[in-house]
């Protein structure tokens, strides 16, 4: 193998005793860290410094992103949500009230502390059994165990801002 050749996602530069090296290359280098050339090295680093599309969403932002979205009627957005249900499903929703289905609306895939679409997860405080919002499963696992934004979220939640309450229903409890 030829200096700096990668083979099945070896470094394969060369090292003691004239033996391949058989770290894995770094994300778009020939090889391994440690046989980076200097060039190589500049290189890798003005790439990991570059902006991610990650970097447009704060880590820990200021505030909750549900705060900036705008603020709809719960009967609106429970219709809205309903558009493609059948009469007799959509009189069962709406006749509830369909505040999850409308908070589901609102939300639009958005996490309610981070603003990133993601896979949510339906959070709730355990002290009252009320629904808060939607969160994403990073923010909720953080939700429970720090301040700052998270406790700003607390104070002023989705439910809250929609004038939602709703018990939260347990996928375990029919067990």
């Amino acid at each position: 193998m030829s200096e700096g050749a990668s083979d099945l996602g070896k470094c394969g530069r060369t090292i003691k005793r004239n033996r391949p090296c058989t770290l894995p290359p770094v994300s778009s280098a020939p090889s391994c860290f440690n046989h980076l050339t200097s060039e190589e090295r500049e290189r890798h680093a003005a790439e990991r410094a570059a902006p991610s599309p990650f970097d447009l969403i704060p880590a820990d932002p200021a505030e909750p992103a549900c705060w900036s979205w705008p603020a709809a009627v719960v009967a609106d957005l429970a219709e809205a949500a309903c558009a493609g249900l059948s009469d007799r499903t959509r009189a069962m929703v709406l006749s509830d009230g369909g505040a999850l289905l409308a908070m589901d609306e609102w939300h639009q895939g958005r996490c309610a502390i981070c603003g990133r679409r993601a896979v949510l997860v339906l959070d709730h405080d355990h002290a009252t059994n009320l629904v808060r919002g939607h969160l994403c499963k990073s923010c909720n696992v953080r939700e429970a165990h720090t301040g700052g934004v998270f406790e700003l979220y607390r104070q002023r939640p989705p439910a809250a801002i929609l004038g939602v309450c709703e018990q939260y229903l347990s996928p375990l409890d029919g067990l």
